[in-house]
Order: C-alpha cells, then structure tokens, then sequence
C-alpha cells in the first residue's frame, strides 16, 4: 500500500510538471534527457517514472495517435536498458501501442510510426513479439519509407535495419546522409538534434 501512495505521488508530480509544457514536448523532453544518461539506478528510476507518465497521458488523451507513439519509443528506451526477461513484456506494450497508433494516424505520422515499429522489430530480443521475423521488420519500415520518404527516423531506421542485415554500407550511408538533412522529424528540437548527432556518429564508423 506504502509503495502505490509513493508511486501515486510521485506520478503526480510528473504530470504536474509537464502541464507547464506542451505534453508531448516534455515527453520528448525527459526522453532526450534519460536517453544521455549512463547507466545507474537514477536512471532507471527516472526510467520507470517516465513509463507511468507515458502511459497516463495516453489514459487522459484517448483516441490520440502521437501519445501512443511517444509511450512506445517510451518503451523502445526501456528495452535498450533491460535485461531480456523485461524487454519480452516492453516490446509487447511498444508493439499494441503503436499498432493502435497506426489505426488513428495517417501520412506522413502513420509512416513515421510504422518505422518505429520496424525499428521495435529491429531491436527486440529474439521471440519477445512471438510474431518477430525479417519479413515483418522489412516490411514496416518500407512501409515507413513510403509514407514517409524523407523523414529522419524512417530513414534513419532502414538505414540501420540495412547495416544490421549486412546490405551493404554504401546503400545505407545514402539513407543516413538523408535522415541527416530531414526537416520533416516529429521530434522536438532536442530529441532531433540528439538522433542527428547519433546518425553522425553511424555514418563516421
């Protein structure tokens, strides 16, 4: 009981915070801000306290296909750092997201969602979707690519599914170079110019 009233607490804060900013901004926010940092306890607490907030604008915004694609990159963010027992459960919750997601959206959004969901397939640990396979992956992010042709993260994450699948470097530097000069990014300025100085650090190796 102890432990919900400080979770509670604690979620409130949160919210409280962000109703200073625009939701999804503060979203983006504290997403760039965990992302940077190195690995601790701090961090996976702050972590988890972003995972509730997430999850609880999705909860107060029904029906609103940008919240459920925050809470699933949310999510992509804890898999990255979480043993493979809890990555299983996070790429469960990031996939029913951003599939809802997908219902609700259209352009240029549904595409840069479905390149998340390619990039979810991308990075999961083998068997944490049941239905992971190199069709799937493919064919999200085509589909990403397609809806979405000169987005940053629809390029960004072919160019990566590329470099994982051994597809050769010079194919996907081209796919890179063009994430890197995106205008169109769906991300705040911050999470923006973090993904591009990651993309750089790619096409440099």
């Amino acid at each position: 009981m102890k432990y919900l009233i400080i979770t509670y607490i604690a979620l409130q804060i949160n919210i409280s915070g962000a109703q200073n900013y625009d939701k999804l901004d503060y979203l983006q926010s504290q997403w760039t801000i965990i992302k940077q940092m190195e690995p601790s306890h701090n961090k996976q607490s702050k972590l988890n306290n972003l995972t509730m907030t997430a999850s609880q604008m999705v909860l107060n915004n029904p029906g609103n296909p940008n919240y459920l694609h925050w809470e699933a990159q949310v999510y992509l963010l804890q898999i990255e750092n979480s043993n493979k027992f809890k990555s299983i459960s996070y790429a469960k919750h990031a996939r029913n997201s951003l599939l809802e997601a997908i219902k609700l959206s259209q352009g240029k959004l549904k595409g840069n969602i479905y390149s998340t969901l390619g990039y979810l397939y991308l990075v999961s640990p083998k068997l944490s979707l049941s239905l992971k396979s190199k069709s799937k992956e493919q064919y999200y992010l085509l589909k990403g690519l397609q809806l979405n042709p000169d987005g940053l993260q629809s390029n960004y994450y072919y160019a990566l599914y590329l470099l994982n699948k051994g597809h050769g470097s010079e194919i996907a530097q081209e796919y890179l170079i063009k994430a890197l000069n995106a205008k169109q990014t769906f991300l705040n300025k911050d999470s923006s110019e973090l993904m591009k100085k990651e993309i750089q650090l790619t096409i440099n190796n």
